[in-house]
């Protein structure tokens, strides 16, 4: 096997059913050169055949490209991801402009994963910090890894707890955003076959999807005032607004551009 031309490999690529950015992602990561310039140039990339049909092959078998190219795009930022981590996806920018809309001065993220969320809002909030908290010590560790890319490290901080367990100091922050893990058992049966290669235990919650909400509400209901901002299940806002009602928050609901239902603001004060 010889070399190929970039914009063959975009064509091969994208005969696996990838969009056009996780095609020239994979290109660039192919090509050994940044996103942007293979977007501008495929063209004039000479790409490894062999390593191009390794790739296809992880492909067929339904690996995500995150974990093939081990980044992920979110908000126009490059987040270094791992085959241990929940990969960010396009919905939960509505989260992270929701909470730059804000202008919070301190945030806490609970469940942070790779950071993305948190370092989107920081990138955006030049005067605000920010703690991300998570169970996975992979996850802090890489977190850790991409505010340094990032040059946040001196406004992000993470900690490893479990957040469903162990009771943090809430009071501290003006913000509290979260995307937990939401699906209910049945519904991640009937996932996609892709879902399966990422950590179970970052998509699925118990009591039908609901138990992080439950959790942390009632955790924050005795504050008198608070701040939350949680990402949703697209079936999950009628019941999860009733949560956080009967905590005694105000609840508003925010579509994404799909216009599912995405995520609650949740208010008391």
């Amino acid at each position: 096997m010889g070399a190929l031309n970039g914009q063959t490999v975009l064509s091969r690529l994208s005969a696996h059913g990838l969009s056009r950015s996780d095609a020239v992602d994979i290109a660039a990561y192919l090509a050994d050169v940044e996103y942007h310039y293979a977007l501008l140039n495929a063209r004039s990339l000479s790409i490894d055949e062999k390593k191009t049909a390794e790739v296809e092959e992880r492909l067929l078998r339904g690996e995500p490209t995150a974990y093939i190219t081990r980044r992920k795009e979110f908000y126009g930022l490059e987040f270094e991801l791992s085959p241990s981590l929940f990969i960010p996806r396009p919905e939960s920018e509505l989260l992270t402009e929701l909470a730059i809309k804000e202008n919070p001065k301190r945030i806490m993220e609970l469940c942070t994963g790779s950071g993305a969320i948190l370092l989107s809002i920081l990138s955006h909030l030049e005067c605000a910090a920010g703690l991300g908290v998570d169970n996975s010590p992979e996850a802090i560790a890489m977190a850790e890894r991409n505010a340094d890319r990032l040059k946040l490290s001196k406004r992000a901080l993470f900690m490893q707890a479990d957040v469903l367990k162990e009771n943090l100091d809430y009071t501290r922050y003006d913000l509290i955003v979260m995307n937990p893990p939401y699906l209910s058992k049945e519904e991640y049966a009937a996932s996609a076959p892709s879902i399966f290669y990422e950590p179970k235990s970052a998509l699925v919650a118990e009591e039908d999807g609901y138990s992080f909400y439950k959790n942390i509400l009632n955790k924050l209901k005795k504050f008198n005032i608070m701040l939350l901002l949680l990402e949703i299940g697209a079936q999950q806002a009628d019941k999860a607004a009733q949560i956080a009602q009967d905590c005694g928050f105000s609840v508003s609901v925010h579509r994404d551009l799909a216009q599912r239902e995405r995520v609650i603001r949740a208010y008391k004060g």
